[in-house]
């Protein structure tokens, strides 16, 4: 497969840079780093429908939502000849209710907990990660938040209101349910035994927790619909910022946006005394694992004394002592 670097995203039509890559162990695959549609692998099949333009109306819309969606969890969409139809039908009818629901999310993530924040959106930029199928669409539900009192505008700044709050307060969809803990993480098979001996040992062996990580769930639903839904039943959130994956950061910061409690962590040869994770994370007590035995002592001792649940039950035996870090 020739393909030239810099090149122009088949998705959007900017300027763009692609290089070879492979997937599931196969060569002959491209990685398309697009800055506004997300990075997104593509076959030579994909690649010559993408040149060729053979798509309908809204086809090529519903996967640029699919890439975006996909980004938020760090995972380049796999974009084949043979799979694009079936990624574009899971985004295809998206009720209204629920991208009205995804503007004021993420206003309200945007708002950092300010009740007074005004806000800029760039519709451009921003209609594909709130499942609109163009800037227009995003446009009309805002409008249409404004007329019915969830946001307030004021020239290019918008406002969640306080209908806008109560719409988006977790109480209203369910709230945390108490011994459950949303993981999020690099998917990525070098973290596997990390993820079985560290992360599920600490919090299901050692603190009786119920642990949820996306990928490991049997469901046909939409990933991103998991996702919002395993943040806000949570009543912990641990973050491995590992490998310092986009999507790991979207899940932090939409939990402690939902007042959740973030335990974020980092494997030491990766945190790099904390140059390796972003800037806007640094203030707060990262673990730093060296090994998986290292990763749950210390996960665990984490757990028990920040989860309420586990407040008041009998924890066991430390021989190494208490220990906050």
């Amino acid at each position: 497969m020739k393909l030239v670097s810099p090149c122009d995203c088949r998705m959007c039509g900017k300027a763009t840079q692609s290089e070879p890559a492979r997937r599931d162990g196969q060569s002959g695959f491209a990685l398309i780093h697009c800055p506004s549609c997300r990075p997104y692998t593509v076959d030579q099949d994909m690649l010559d429908l993408l040149r060729d333009n053979e798509f309908e109306y809204p086809i090529k819309q519903r996967l640029r939502i699919a890439i975006r969606q996909s980004d938020l969890v760090g995972e380049p969409l796999d974009l084949r000849g043979d799979n694009y139809l079936a990624i574009a039908a899971r985004y295809s009818d998206i009720p209204v209710s629920r991208k009205r629901l995804a503007i004021l999310n993420h206003v309200r993530l945007l708002s950092r907990g300010d009740s007074a924040a005004e806000v800029r959106i760039d519709e451009g930029d921003c209609y594909t990660l709130l499942l609109c199928l163009h800037e227009g669409e995003l446009l009309l539900l805002m409008e249409h938040l404004q007329q019915t009192g969830h946001l307030r505008q004021s020239g290019v700044h918008w406002t969640l209101t306080y209908k806008g709050w109560e719409e988006t307060d977790p109480l209203q969809h369910g709230g945390p349910i108490p011994g459950t803990c949303f993981l999020a993480m690099a998917f990525d098979p070098a973290l596997e035994s990390a993820y079985a001996n560290g992360f599920v040992a600490a919090v299901d062996g050692d603190c009786g927790l119920q642990i949820v990580r996306v990928d490991k769930q049997e469901d046909n639903r939409p990933i991103d619909d998991r996702i919002v839904e395993g943040l806000r039943r949570a009543e912990v959130v641990v973050a491995d910022c590992t490998f310092e994956k986009g999507g790991v950061y979207f899940e932090a910061g939409y939990a402690l946006a939902l007042d959740r409690q973030v335990v974020f962590t980092c494997r030491k040869a990766d945190f790099k005394d904390g140059q390796g994770v972003h800037f806007d994370t640094r203030m707060y007590p990262f673990i730093v694992w060296e090994d998986e035995q290292d990763l749950r002592k210390r996960l665990a001792r984490r757990l028990w004394n920040t989860v309420p649940s586990l407040k008041g039950k009998t924890r066991p035996a430390d021989p190494d002592g208490e220990d906050a870090a």
